[in-house]
């Protein structure tokens, strides 16, 4: 929930400054979109920085859990690779090397 406040926030900030800049005061559109831009991430960076936090650390939490579970599989997968490659001859084995190691 955090990182939606945060974001509906900052859109909020975005869209109230760029309304402020192009239609009261006048400005080109891009340098309101540009100067809105700028107001909307220093105003939440000074200001929200709690929020903020809160918003990163649930987006890590969200992404940090899914890279653990293919992790899992990945290691599942080469266990079981691992299996079948020691079943398997070595198709680099020199057909002659045992020959010498038995007499």
């Amino acid at each position: 929930m955090p990182f939606l406040k945060y974001t509906l926030l900052r859109l909020g900030l975005f869209f109230a400054a760029y309304a402020i800049l192009y239609y009261a005061l006048g400005w080109n559109i891009l340098v309101a979109l540009l100067a809105a831009m700028l107001i909307a991430f220093g105003v939440s960076y000074l200001f929200f920085n709690k929020l903020r936090i809160a918003a990163n650390e649930q987006v890590v939490g969200r992404f940090s859990g899914r890279a653990k579970g293919k992790e899992r599989v990945i290691d599942h997968d080469a266990e079981a690779e691992d299996a079948f490659q020691e079943t398997l001859e070595d198709p680099y084995a020199d057909p002659e090397e045992p020959k010498r190691n038995q007499s």
